[in-house]
């Protein structure tokens, strides 16, 4: 119904969403618009001043002037915060909380989980790297 509402008043008034500052920004119109601090957004047709901006919710975050967006796969946001890589051993998809890797995978933070190997794999590895490397010299 505000909604509604609103689009009536504009009709009336004459004024087209054009008039108005893009998402993400505030002004009197679209001549003068100063961008939302980061981690906040606002949106077309009601950001008229400072107050427009609104924050962005928990799992999403914006840089100034951008609207608000889920962060990447293995990151979070608290409350709108600023996106923080998962702790080593955890993983997110859209930016939900980070949750632990399944039994058997591991990750840095900030990556995806993967198959674990230990230290003594990979230098078996290394190993069989360098024979085969040295044998064809």
């Amino acid at each position: 119904m505000n909604i509604l509402l609103g689009f009536l008043i504009i009709q009336i008034l004459g004024v087209s969403v054009a008039d108005f500052c893009q998402n993400g920004y505030y002004g009197p119109n679209s001549q003068i618009c100063t961008a939302c601090d980061d981690n906040y957004s606002s949106n077309q047709g009601s950001n008229t001043d400072s107050s427009s901006c609104f924050p962005c919710p928990q799992n999403q975050t914006s840089v100034s002037g951008n609207t608000c967006s889920p962060c990447p796969d293995n990151y979070y946001s608290n409350s709108g915060q600023y996106c923080i890589a998962c702790p080593d051993n955890q993983y997110s998809t859209g930016g939900q909380s980070c949750t632990a890797c399944p039994q058997g995978q591991s990750s840095v933070s900030g990556y995806s989980c993967g198959i674990a190997t230990t230290f003594s794999e990979n230098l078996f590895i290394i190993k069989a790297i360098l024979i085969i490397v040295f044998l064809t010299l």
